[in-house]
């Protein structure tokens, strides 16, 4: 014999899920947001923007240097001065080129300037102050916001394992 009144909350939850869905997962998100700004970091010190290409122009294509040889050797020195080959952003992406910019140098104006914020069911993630404005003048923009492969790490490691503890929840209930 088929319980009614469990077919019935079975047909309601369902016919729900849509908009479950969006509220469960603008939930997580918001829940997420110092993470996404560490993700948006550890893209950035891999050198990449938020298309996941090399952060453009690389040293050596500056115009800043007065010539290719101040470039070379800012470029190398910074190399020295920095490992390109730990942490989140390499397992990602593995090692960048030593000419890429990662603006680590200018440290608290950028990296320090990472917000993430939700509205409306939108993420945002963007630079305040001067990182803003770094990001715009020299790098047109294209800094803010996660890459494909930064989406998918977040999506396999933290977003999914707990959207279908929720999901489970919710037809628990």
């Amino acid at each position: 014999m088929i319980n009614t009144t469990r077919m019935n909350r079975l047909v309601e939850k369902v016919e729900n899920l849509q908009t479950e869905l969006v509220r469960l997962t603008a939930e997580i998100i918001s829940e997420d947001l110092e993470i996404l700004e560490e993700l948006q970091k550890d893209q950035l010190y891999a050198g990449r923007d938020a298309s996941g290409d090399f952060v453009s122009p690389s040293y050596l294509e500056d115009t800043f240097f007065k010539s290719p040889e101040a470039a070379e050797r800012y470029a190398q020195r910074k190399d020295r001065i920095q490992a390109r080959d730990s942490g989140m952003a390499i397992s990602l992406f593995g090692p960048k080129p030593y000419d890429v910019p990662d603006l680590i140098i200018t440290g608290r104006l950028v990296y320090d300037s990472v917000r993430a914020s939700i509205s409306n069911n939108t993420l945002a993630i963007n630079f305040s102050g001067m990182g803003a404005r770094i990001n715009e003048k020299k790098y047109r923009g294209v800094l803010d916001g996660l890459s494909d492969i930064v989406w998918q790490h977040y999506r396999e490691f933290y977003f999914l394992p707990k959207f279908l503890d929720r999901i489970e929840d919710y037809f628990k209930a």
